[in-house]
């Protein structure tokens, strides 16, 4: 079990070094409080926030590029486990880290990273910051590094941006509804209007075919008449 040392000692320090005769020029905090019994010891549990804790403020401290806007990480327990027992694994990690956040993008990006116990399991996933509903859905339990996005700022802006996007979608899902529906009256309108002509022009053949025929009927009575003279 690794032994937490508590840094900082009250006012009453200078006071039992002199009643234990502890030499404070030759002894370190840690030993210190060993002589006077304040040694806590951590469970694993404890260790592991710990470690979580450091790590995540060890990324925190990376530059991050202005072109990536938010970054999200998901640690798996493995993850942190290898990380805990393998500073080397550790190092190797936020090196990637380092890589895939100060690299400059073409235009602004949302990052998300998972980490596993090998290094096999790095994965670092960008989307472009004007479409990242992906980012947003699978980054919901995440540790977030960065988060400029203001629709995220806390869970009510969260809730607002969702309801939003499901607002958008069910106007664009109307507007698309009534342009079929337009365009069907359209087509409907422009059949009645070729029928129309259609009917028009039957009624045209028909009127001039029987002027025509009364036409020719008259001519030939007359004819007939003429002729019997």
């Amino acid at each position: 079990m690794v032994t937490s040392m508590i840094t900082s000692v009250n006012g009453s320090y200078n006071a039992l070094q002199q009643q234990q005769g502890i030499d404070r020029s030759a002894c370190t905090t840690g030993a210190f409080l060993h002589e006077i019994g304040q040694v806590k010891e951590l469970s694993a549990e404890e260790e592991m926030a710990a470690f979580k804790r450091d790590f995540y403020a060890e990324v925190a401290n990376i530059q991050i590029h202005s072109t990536v806007k938010n970054v999200a990480i998901n640690v798996s327990e493995d993850g942190f486990r290898r990380m805990k027992d393998d500073p080397k694994y550790k190092e190797e990690i936020l090196g990637l880290l380092r890589r895939d956040l100060c690299a400059p993008f073409i235009h602004s990006v949302s990052s998300l990273i998972t980490i596993g116990g090998s290094i096999n399991e790095y994965c670092a996933t960008a989307w472009s910051a004007t479409a990242d509903d992906d980012f947003w859905a699978r980054s919901k339990n995440s540790h977030f590094i960065k988060k400029t996005s203001v629709r995220d700022d806390d869970e009510n802006d969260y809730a607002k941006y969702w309801a939003d996007r499901a607002a958008e979608r069910h106007l664009l899902a109307y507007r698309q509804q009534v342009d079929v529906q337009n365009k069907e009256a359209i087509e409907k309108k422009l059949e009645e209007a070729q029928f129309e002509q259609s009917m028009q022009r039957k009624k045209a053949t028909e009127h001039y075919e029987s002027t025509s025929y009364y036409m020719e009927t008259v001519t030939l009575r007359k004819q007939s008449g003429g002729n019997s003279n």
